[in-house]
C-alpha cells in the first residue's frame, strides 16, 4: 500500500533480486545509497533483475529520450535486467493499469520460470477484487537461474514523501 505523504507523490517502491555473491557491492550500494547509485542511469548491476513500481514522472522537463521511454507517467513498472552504466538492460516500462498510489491494498503477484536460456517473467495485480495483467510474459534475457540471490525491496530517495506497507511476502 503506498499513500501520497506530499505532494506529487514519491519514486514509488522497488523489487530487486541480486546475485548473493555481490552482497558487498550490490546490496551495500542499494541499502545504503554509496555511489555509484543503481538507479541512475544503468537502474541497476550485472545480474540484477530490478522491478519498480514508480509514482513520480522524471520524464517531465527531461530532453533525453531514454528517459521518456523508461517514465511514460507517474503510475508505471519498470524492469531491468543485468544493467549497467551505459543504461542497457532496460527491458519495458509499462502503464500500471490501476492507482498503486490510492492508499489501498495491492496484491502483486510476481513469477518469472525458465524459458530455454531465457526467464519470463509475469506481473499480476489486484486492485478492488480485479486481478489485472501487468506485465504477460516479458523475456528476461539469459536469467542466471542457477545462481543464488537475495531480495531486497526499498523505497526510493527524493523530495517528495510517500508512506509504504507491506504485509504478507511468500
Amino acid at each position: 500500500r503506498e499513500t501520497i505523504h506530499t505532494s506529487g507523490g514519491s519514486e514509488g517502491v522497488r523489487f530487486t533480486l541480486y546475485p548473493a555473491d555481490s552482497i558487498n557491492t550490490t546490496s551495500d550500494a542499494y541499502l545504503t545509497h554509496v555511489p555509484p547509485y543503481p538507479i541512475d542511469v544503468g537502474r541497476g548491476f550485472p545480474g540484477v533483475l530490478h522491478l519498480h513500481f514508480d509514482t513520480f514522472n522524471n520524464a517531465q522537463g527531461s530532453s533525453d529520450s531514454n528517459v521518456a521511454a523508461r517514465e511514460p507517467n507517474a503510475n508505471h513498472l519498470e524492469v531491468n535486467y543485468n544493467s549497467n552504466a551505459s543504461g542497457s538492460g532496460w527491458l519495458t516500462s509499462v502503464t500500471v493499469p490501476f492507482d498503486i498510489n490510492d492508499a489501498a491494498w495491492h496484491t502483486i503477484d510476481v513469477s518469472l520460470v525458465p524459458n530455454g536460456q531465457d526467464g519470463l517473467l509475469t506481473v499480476t495485480g489486484a486492485s478492488g477484487g480485479t486481478i489485472h495483467t501487468i506485465i504477460d510474459s516479458l523475456d528476461v534475457p539469459e536469467f542466471a537461474f542457477n545462481a543464488d540471490y537475495r531480495a531486497a525491496l526499498w523505497a526510493d530517495y527524493g523530495a517528495a514523501i510517500s508512506l509504504h506497507d507491506i504485509d504478507t511476502i511468500l
